[in-house]
């Protein structure tokens, strides 16, 4: 699930994320790709797994739940991963109101 913050909002992407909604930097081990999680309880799953990507009006949040340790074979990367649910939507919703300090009412 994916959402736009088409402004500036006084800070990096990263700063924001990392500072005001408690996430954490995360380095794929096997791709050495940058990501951020936030794990909603004391294990290491399930997670909020998010990526930032620039866009020219600012940046987009992408956000999905990993439920359980991806599983890779065959060449393929599989997780147990929820990406347009409830509880993804209400996380992202979260994301939004700590980043832009306004409700996200009509979200």
């Amino acid at each position: 699930m994916k959402m736009l913050f088409p402004e500036d909002y006084g800070d990096s992407a990263r700063n924001l994320l990392l500072k005001r909604c408690g996430y954490a930097e995360f380095r794929d081990p096997n791709t050495g790709k940058i990501s951020y999680v936030r794990r909603p309880g004391t294990g290491f799953y399930p997670r909020f797994h998010v990526y930032l990507k620039d866009h020219p009006q600012g940046f987009v949040v992408d956000i999905h739940l990993d439920q359980k340790q991806p599983s890779y074979g065959g060449g393929t990367h599989m997780h147990s991963g929820e990406y347009d649910t409830p509880v993804v939507k209400s996380e992202l919703k979260r994301i939004a109101e700590e980043i832009t300090g306004v409700p996200a009412s009509n979200f």
